[in-house]
């Protein structure tokens, strides 16, 4: 529990909601459960080939909403579904394979500071990822030092 943000992804809630976007053809990209006083709100980040429109979002929410409905723990939960947008936050490991050979905007931990840049994904292994500039060259970086990180697109 960081700042009234939780990530889902091994808890039930997140099976729920998978398997009710698979059911509409639609893919999970991320689950954020943010806690404000009483109420809980699901921020539910969809995805497919091609990407996602409001329509899209408007069948998830539906969709969501009763499966939800039928389980009690679940069922007083506000649902907000959205788009990951296109400077899309990097937050599981199939993030940062799709992101390979694109720049990224990151955040890390380094030897006497945390470090932020701009960088391009070179590879990634399942425990680390390697990015790439021109000021810091190629940099290994096990996937817990990574404070955050999100695609990144110059205007």
């Amino acid at each position: 529990f960081i700042c009234g943000v939780i990530t889902l992804h091994e808890l039930p809630i997140h099976k729920i909601v998978s398997s009710a976007l698979a059911a509409v053809d639609i893919d999970l990209y991320d689950l954020v459960l943010q806690r404000a006083g009483k109420y809980d709100k699901l921020v539910i980040y969809i995805d497919k080939p091609g990407g996602v429109n409001m329509s899209d979002c408007a069948i998830a929410g539906k969709q969501i909403q009763m499966c939800l409905a039928t389980d009690e723990s679940y069922s007083n939960y506000a649902v907000e579904v959205s788009s990951p947008g296109v400077n899309r936050s990097l937050t599981k490991v199939d993030h940062y394979v799709q992101s390979v050979g694109k720049s990224i905007k990151i955040k890390y931990k380094g030897a006497d500071c945390n470090i932020v840049a701009v960088a391009v994904v070179e590879s990634v292994d399942g425990e680390s990822i390697t990015i790439k500039n021109n000021e810091l060259g190629e940099v290994s970086l096990a996937l817990p030092d990574i404070l955050k990180a999100k695609l990144f697109e110059e205007k």
